[in-house]
């Protein structure tokens, strides 16, 4: 109370400052109701002259973000949790201090500027034996709902059951999390609340400081736990609790925040959609334990207001579009004539050009085919992979002016990705590839061996080769080197073929081939840039007398492209595209997200593709929109970029699985099932919805009739398949609104026993 009243809302006048602070959040809140966006300098101006008293802001966070922040007892600092994403958006937490100011600069306006990112560390996650420092940022488990203890310790929770990634299915009663103290002076740590039996979250302590409270599972209870911190004796208080959300990542806590009276005599806790004062006693050791009084609600109205956005309806025809015979698909690309797969399926598209891309020529029109790309100074010529779920990767050299594909021999079995040729004149060339080990639709059993960078020698067809032949790859050897077989990964070998270029997610670099390795086997890598939290990375490298250095960088930050020249980084700075602490000189190139990015290979033109819209974007045109981009801190020039870019729509048109069917059908295209029991789910109602001795016609693979065989004249005669389901039940396809389904992300296009489970079980849409 005396804090609340440092602030201004005591008597008559502070009486009015609140009502001032209603009468703004209302205000506020209309603004938002009707369209306007949140900006903080509006609001800023709307509450000053108001409440020139009543705020001060600790933190600065333009991605990470803050949560469950409890006063130091001096009053002067304030801990929170600090939340940090990876490759997933699970959050994992950190404790961090920040700086409180006094009453008195509040009122006299003193408010120090704060640096995005600002704070100090206090608890940090832990980084498992065996792994090292540049993995710290790919760790999902920390502490997390920090408190504190005295003046120098912190009290918080955190799941021991996982060691560095989020795992799901966990036992909770053999308990997940558990409490720790960390005095932040010696830097020792010691648990407070084993995790067995039920774990122990949700910490809280008594205002005397000797009793801490926290929740667990019990057996098929959840309890409010007491534990004396001078005599070490844990007492349930009450069973009436909601679960916890331990099973899962709850970065919003694993419980409802909930604190002791007063006077330590009770403690107030949200349950089952109502407030509770749970009453305490003290025992004959002088623990607090469960009073004799059982908890009681404390009544309250709650006036709730929620603003609602119209529901988005398309008129979307899903059955003409699932009936038609051709769809449109997505595209990835690289080069300046692109060159990409879809479906599996390689194209080459002119850029400019209306017409329709050109089918690649392939070897086996059934296989799928991906990681396609040109061959330098003989851009007729398109390398790509062939994959085959018994004999794995294949490479093929597909001819687009003679219309013929030769294939690559000398490959050992195994999964390969990202092919390429050296820059070299004639036709004696050097290939570069990778090799990854196993894989989810693959498994772990075949060719897991070996992963990593193979170079080889091959000599290429002769320019006027009119027939098919079998070109050797010969001399395969391995490279050594750290590149990351699991992550995206594309290569240009330069220089002819003493310099190779590696482009990661979040990386990017180059392993100087022609120096040859050192006396351990290990190349010289020189850096180029690197990714914080980037999907993509692409450079356009420039030499120099003694190394390189980007030219160019672009990467994919948040689903966005941007672009960043490389003269304004330094060596070890990441790019990214956080407002506050983005790279200097970034602008946004993308309107509306984008993928697949690539240079050309004299770093003058970018290209990336959104869905099946090629865009590109000479370089040289940013400095129209230099002034935007450097006064625009938060979209980075987007509003003028966007007036620069080029784009075009890349139609490429495949066979779905209805117009399949029909083809395999070999105009036997009807099926009937009969003497079924059909459940429509019509009306919802068993009686009509459940039909006995019914039967379902399907022509084309569409259902055309659903009935009673007696009541229907739809059922076909002659060459149709019929079914006999012999009082089986037929009911409608299931749609699995959240699906785990992590064969989408895999490199290889391998046919998916992941699917073939879900259609086993009647599953037929995901999301």
């Amino acid at each position: 109370m005396e804090r609340m009243r440092g602030y201004g809302f005591e008597g008559r006048q502070g009486k009015r400052s609140l009502k001032a602070a209603l009468r703004a959040q209302k205000f506020e809140e209309d603004l938002l109701a009707s369209g306007i966006k949140e900006d903080s300098k509006m609001i800023q101006k709307t509450c000053e002259g108001r409440l020139t008293r009543c705020y001060a802001q600790l933190t600065v966070k333009t991605y990470r973000w803050v949560s469950n922040a409890r006063f130091h007892p001096s009053g002067h600092k304030v801990v929170a949790t600090k939340w940090y994403t990876s490759g997933r958006s699970l959050s994992a937490g950190e404790g961090w201090e920040y700086h409180v100011p006094s009453i008195a600069d509040l009122q006299e306006r003193k408010r120090d500027s704060i640096a995005a990112g600002a704070g100090k560390r206090i608890t940090s996650r832990t980084l498992p034996a065996g792994l090292f420092s540049k993995q710290y940022g790919d760790q999902q488990i920390g502490p997390e709902q920090h408190i504190w203890y005295g003046r120098d310790s912190a009290i918080y929770s955190k799941n021991v059951r996982d060691v560095s990634t989020f795992t799901y299915s966990k036992d909770v009663h053999q308990g997940i999390y558990a409490i720790f103290q960390r005095n932040l002076t010696t830097g020792q740590t010691k648990t407070l609340a084993d995790t067995s039996p039920g774990g122990a979250s949700r910490p809280e302590l008594s205002r005397d400081g000797h009793t801490l409270a926290f929740v667990r599972r019990v057996r098929d209870k959840e309890a409010l736990v007491v534990k004396d911190l001078l005599t070490g004796s844990i007492h349930n208080v009450w069973y009436g609790l909601n679960y916890d959300l331990t099973v899962m990542s709850a970065p919003m806590g694993t419980y409802p925040s909930f604190a002791f009276t007063p006077s330590d005599d009770a403690v107030i806790i949200w349950a089952a959609g109502q407030i509770y004062t749970v009453p305490l006693t003290i025992n004959e050791f002088g623990e607090k334990v469960a009073s004799s009084t059982p908890p009681y609600r404390i009544p309250f109205v709650a006036h709730i207001e929620k603003c609602l956005a119209e529901t988005r309806r398309d008129d979307f025809d899903i059955f003409k579009l699932v009936t038609q015979d051709t769809q449109r698909m997505r595209a990835d690309e690289t080069g300046a004539k692109v060159v990409f797969q879809a479906a599996g399926i390689t194209y080459m598209q002119n850029v400019g050009e209306e017409k329709s891309p050109t089918k690649v020529p392939v070897l086996d029109e059934s296989a799928p085919y991906y990681s396609p790309t040109f061959v330098h100074g003989a851009d007729h010529l398109v390398l790509h992979a062939r994959w085959s779920d018994t004999h794995f990767t294949a490479f093929e050299l597909a001819d687009l002016q003679n219309g013929i594909a030769h294939e690559i021999s000398g490959l050992p079995f195994g999964r390969y990705f990202s092919p390429v040729f050296c820059e070299c004149p004639g036709s004696e060339r050097q290939i570069a590839f990778l090799r990854s080990a196993e894989d989810l639709l693959t498994g772990d059993v075949l060719a897991t061996a070996g992963a990593g960078l193979y170079i080889g020698d091959i000599t290429l067809p002769a320019e006027d080769l009119s027939t098919p032949r079998s070109i050797e790859i010969r001399n395969i050897r391995f490279v050594q080197s750290d590149i990351d077989t699991a992550d995206r990964v594309n290569m240009r070998i330069m220089e002819k073929n003493k310099k190779l270029l590696v482009l990661q997610s979040s990386s990017a670099f180059i392993i100087d081939l022609g120096a040859g390795p050192d006396e351990f086997g290990k190349y010289t890598r020189i850096p180029l840039s690197a990714g914080r939290m980037s999907t993509e990375l692409v450079v356009a490298p420039m030499a120099l007398k003694a190394g390189y250095r980007a030219k160019s960088v672009a990467f994919v930050d948040f689903f966005n492209v941007y672009f960043a020249p490389g003269s304004v980084l330094k060596k070890g700075d990441e790019v990214w595209s956080k407002p506050g602490n983005a790279t200097k000189g970034l602008a946004r190139v993308s309107l509306d997200g984008g993928h697949d990015v690539t240079f050309t290979e004299d770093g003058k033109k970018i290209f990336w593709f959104l869905g099946p819209y090629l865009h590109s974007l000479e370089i040289s045109k940013l400095q129209k929109c230099a002034s935007v981009i450097e006064k625009d801190p938060v979209d980075f020039g987007i509003s003028c970029v966007k007036d620069q870019v080029d784009y075009q729509e890349i139609v490429v048109e495949h066979s779905t699985d209805i117009a399949r069917l029909k083809r395999d059908a070999g105009g036997r295209d009807q099926v009937v099932i009969c003497n079924a029991t059909l459940l429509t789910m019509e009306t919802g109602q068993e009686r009509y919805d459940v039909i006995h001795g019914g039967h379902v016609t399907i022509s084309g693979g569409v259902i055309t009739a659903v009935g009673l065989a007696a009541q229907d004249e739809d059922v076909p005669r002659g060459s149709a398949i019929a079914i006999n389901a012999h009082g089986g039940f037929v009911i409608p396809e299931f749609i699995d609104v959240h699906a785990h389904w992590s064969g989408f992300a895999n490199r290889y296009p391998a046919k998916s026993w992941e699917l073939e489970a879900f259609l086993a079980y009647g599953v037929t849409t995901l999301h």
